[in-house]
């Protein structure tokens, strides 16, 4: 039988990824990411709401690419495999575990709030058309 290890997730970065670098220079970016699910018990009339937290890896030009664009609070769209790490924990030597998305796309969905550009209202200057206008625009043009 064959396996499939495949992942796609959204949602929120829990903070500013954090890069290292392997042996060879390769990066690798680190963040968290809260996934929300919100849902109406039909019973209740209620409405519900969960947050899954999950630690997202990303590595090489993925990584950069996380570095440049990703900030906490952005929207992301992760796809990648779950990879399961597993220690001894020094001192103690309790065994622990954690699993985790090794991101292999990511795609920014939005900025963080206040990364985005202000909507202030500008008076417009009529030689710019406006995007409801680009037919009128265009037309003008010719």
């Amino acid at each position: 039988m064959h396996s499939l290890n495949l992942v796609v997730i959204a949602g929120n970065a829990t903070r500013d990824p954090e890069v290292r670098f392997t042996t060879l220079g390769t990066p690798v970016a680190e963040f968290g990411l809260a996934i929300n699910r919100r849902w109406k018990d039909r019973r209740t009339n209620e409405w519900h709401e969960e947050t899954t937290f999950v630690e997202v890896r990303m590595m090489g030009s993925q990584a950069d690419f996380a570095q440049a664009h990703v900030r906490k609070g952005t929207t992301v769209h992760v796809e990648g495999r779950l990879q399961l790490d597993q220690w001894l924990e020094r001192g103690t030597g309790v065994r622990r575990e954690r699993l985790r998305v090794l991101g292999q796309q990511l795609t920014v969905l939005s900025q963080p709030f206040k990364d985005r550009p202000s909507k202030e209202r500008k008076p417009r200057d009529p030689q710019t058309p406006t995007e409801t206008q680009p037919a009128l625009a265009i037309a003008a043009a010719l």
